[in-house]
């Protein structure tokens, strides 16, 4: 069970301590900002952490809390992080912003009882079966043919990889998506397969266009797909999903472990369907299938409170009983240092990116990020989110192929030079296609080990 959240102007702290008390009473975990009543501290981290990860938002609403600058942010942040928001009416107007949400009407003050329909409302917000383990599984299969009782997808300003595929087969049968109900990050589309997959529903979520998703982005988009889910299929028991954003740009690594970071939070919290016992990743490479268990096993060698399933590779256990003690932290950031690998996209490069580029750049401690180097500019946008990537980066590689330059793969080179990042070109076997690049200057390999000394002596001399 996660907590609520008590938004307040500091008039108003004997009554927000009271409504406290009437919620502790039947037994919820509340917390309210009691920093706030020293004038001139700033405690801002801790409060939006603590609406993040509320189940239930209160705010009380009065004259002075109308004109606080406080409760103003603290609303704001509860509606970009989607939180489910009550008004309390303690005096005055119900605000403006909020008058589409029905208020609790506690014009009594100190001596007014919450009435049953609050009280009925949280129960479904705030409860959550606390006997039930979660189990997450890293399962190869096909996304059309697994069985679930939803299948959750991004819609990244357009559908990409399964999300295309999904998509293709909803058409068939004759399933429409309004993509104009999809502009806005978090918004969604709840539709009914019709059996063209083996799930009976999918679930569409707006997320930003896939080379502005970050890792952030995807913890929101874990999050919010769990408190739609609760919010709309209570019933749900079963939840599956893909990996996210590791062929536009993301660590393979760092991006699966906020993905599986994000759903054990959202469990732990109680922001997910309250029945729900499972979630299945689904892979459909195996190459990739098998570094993702590796990856979970690492994860779950840190805390105590997952477990493997026995004689069930790929599977994990979350004991919820073992959460609320001391866990160490995953620390997942958009802040950390990466290296760049612009390189063709063809699976037959996959093992020159993951184990001659990749592994030797996590043994640096650093992020690999990888481009394609056939990605087509197509408005200007493209080029400033290609040229901040770059700018950002620790270094580049740039790993060419027996074609020649394309103007959009030139394009990425010339922005390479333009920041002036540490630069290595590589390539599979003797060069004839890029005569505009000195032969002395492009390190060719045919092992992957050969690969592995380059990529490490790069990075050594960029560290």
């Amino acid at each position: 069970m996660s907590h609520i959240f008590i938004s307040y102007s500091r008039e108003d702290v004997d009554f927000a301590r009271y409504l406290r008390a009437q919620f502790e009473t039947e037994g919820y975990r509340v917390w309210m900002d009691e920093q706030r009543l020293h004038p001139g501290s700033d405690w801002w981290d801790e409060i939006e952490n603590n609406i993040i990860t509320c189940s239930v938002f209160m705010v009380v609403m009065s004259p002075n809390s109308a004109g606080s600058k406080w409760v103003k942010r603290e609303i704001l942040c509860a509606e970009d992080n989607h939180r489910p928001i009550f008004p309390i009416l303690l005096a005055g107007k119900v605000f403006g912003r909020l008058a589409d949400l029905q208020a609790e009407n506690m014009m009594g003050g100190i001596t007014a009882k919450l009435s049953q329909r609050l009280l009925d409302s949280l129960k479904g917000l705030l409860s959550t079966n606390t006997n039930t383990p979660l189990m997450v599984k890293i399962t190869k299969a096909n996304i059309s043919q697994f069985p679930a009782d939803v299948m959750v997808l991004k819609y990244s300003k357009g559908f990409l990889g399964a999300s295309m595929h999904v998509f293709n087969s909803l058409q068939q049968v004759g399933t429409t998506i309004n993509t104009a109900e999809l502009t806005e990050i978090g918004s969604y589309q709840l539709l009914n397969t019709q059996d063209a997959l083996t799930a009976p529903l999918v679930l569409y979520v707006s997320t930003p266009y896939p080379r502005q998703f970050k890792y952030t982005d995807l913890t929101a988009f874990i999050k919010r797909s769990f408190i739609i889910l609760k919010e709309q299929k209570p019933d749900i028991q079963h939840v599956a999903m893909t990996i996210h954003g590791i062929k536009f740009g993301l660590d393979e690594r760092e991006a699966f472990l906020t993905q599986m970071n994000a759903i054990f939070e959202a469990f732990i919290s109680g922001d997910v369907p309250p029945k729900l016992e499972r979630v299945s990743i689904i892979e459909n490479d195996a190459g990739r299938a098998t570094r993702l268990i590796d990856i979970a096993d690492e994860f779950t060698d840190m805390r105590e409170d997952i477990t493997t399933v026995e004689n069930d590779m790929g599977a994990y256990r979350l004991d919820i009983q073992r959460a609320t003690t001391e866990i160490p932290a995953i620390v997942i950031s958009d802040t950390k240092p990466y290296i760049l690998a612009i390189m063709p996209p063809a699976d037959s490069y996959d093992d020159s990116f993951y184990y001659g580029i990749q592994r030797p750049t996590h043994t640096y401690g650093l992020l690999c990020e990888r481009e394609s180097a056939e990605l087509l500019i197509e408005m200007p946008a493209d080029i400033e989110n290609l040229q901040s990537r770059i700018e950002l980066a620790r270094g580049v590689i740039i790993h060419l192929d027996d074609k020649p330059l394309t103007p959009d793969f030139a394009m990425q080179i010339g922005l390479v030079w333009g920041a002036k990042r540490p630069t290595l070109f590589i390539c599979q076997s003797d060069n004839t296609a890029h005569h505009l690049l000195p032969k002395d200057a492009i390190h060719t390999y045919k092992k992957i080990s050969e690969l592995e000394i380059f990529i490490a002596d790069y990075l050594g001399g960029i560290s």
